[in-house]
């Protein structure tokens, strides 16, 4: 499906993923959108989800995300689940949360890649920073029309036209200086699975361990280490879900101690030990690891 606003024609090209009672739809972000956006999705429930939450273990992106129909319930874990607003932005976490579907869902989700979300916006990342922010308080009366015309959209290919046009909106209202070299520090971090101290960052480079931390947190809102943390700890989490999987190996490959080095900064992140969240039912965290 192809669709045009002022000029502009995007297409709409989607990967469909099951997992138990839930499908993700992935678009393709429109060319001018995907240097900044890492996936554009639409996730929908065939029949009511289970009634449980769910642990959520962040990824250092800032989302912003749209409830259709029945809105989640979420909090860090520990706390006290309190359910969410129909359209917001969030991210920036650095503890798991815990999230709880209310009914069911169409929801539509777009996830920003790392230090991404300033050539969209203005708002200051101390304010989105493990919180949830409503989007017109991001956005303005932006939000608010964006709202009207999903509304009166007919599909989700549709609304997902509409978020691309408005992201595409908000794109050209800011001039934004790149950062090459942050860039680079970030895909190294990423490709290296967390395992990257700063000095290795910095060879040949003429900065301060100092100023490169103010710099890597002024772009994309946390820490170098807080960064490479969440990374190996989404890596790790990935393999121990492989079949087989043996948490001694794992922890000697991602650069723990040993063993109860993985169980502490586990626990640390996610208020439970490995055995107990792989024992737990995710499916939904499933479908978005994937």
């Amino acid at each position: 499906m192809v669709k045009s606003y002022e000029g502009l024609s995007m297409n709409v090209p989607y990967l469909a993923t099951k997992e138990s009672s839930w499908t993700i739809f992935d678009f393709t972000p429109q060319p001018l959108l995907s240097p900044f956006i890492h996936r554009i999705y639409f996730l929908e429930s065939q029949t009511r989800p289970a009634d449980h939450s769910e642990l959520w273990i962040p990824s250092g992106t800032i989302e912003l995300v749209i409830d259709l129909e029945a809105p989640f319930q979420q909090a860090l874990v520990g706390q006290e689940l309190k359910t969410r607003p129909q359209a917001f932005v969030t991210g920036l976490f650095e503890k798991c949360v815990s999230i709880k579907p209310t009914g069911s869902i169409r929801q539509i989700g777009v996830v920003f890649k790392i230090g991404a979300f300033s050539r969209f916006s203005d708002f200051a990342f101390s304010k989105i920073k493990g919180q949830i922010v409503p989007l017109h308080e991001v956005f303005g009366k932006d939000a608010t029309y964006l709202l009207s015309a999903l509304s009166r959209c007919y599909s989700g290919s549709d609304m997902i036209v509409e978020v691309q046009s408005f992201l595409h909106d908000q794109l050209s209202k800011r001039p934004f200086a790149d950062n090459p070299f942050i860039d680079q520090c970030i895909c190294k971090i990423e490709d290296q699975f967390g395992f990257t101290r700063v000095s290795t960052l910095l060879e040949g480079r003429h900065i301060s361990p100092r100023h490169f931390r103010r710099l890597f947190k002024r772009y994309t809102g946390m820490s170098p280490k807080k960064y490479a943390r969440l990374i190996r700890l989404l890596h790790l989490v990935r393999k121990a879900r492989e079949k087989n999987a043996n948490l001694s190996a794992l922890a000697d490959i991602h650069g723990f101690y040993d063993v109860s080095h993985v169980y502490h900064e586990f626990k640390k992140a996610t208020g439970m030990l490995p055995q107990q969240y792989l024992q737990y039912p995710q499916p939904l965290s499933q479908l978005f690891f994937r």
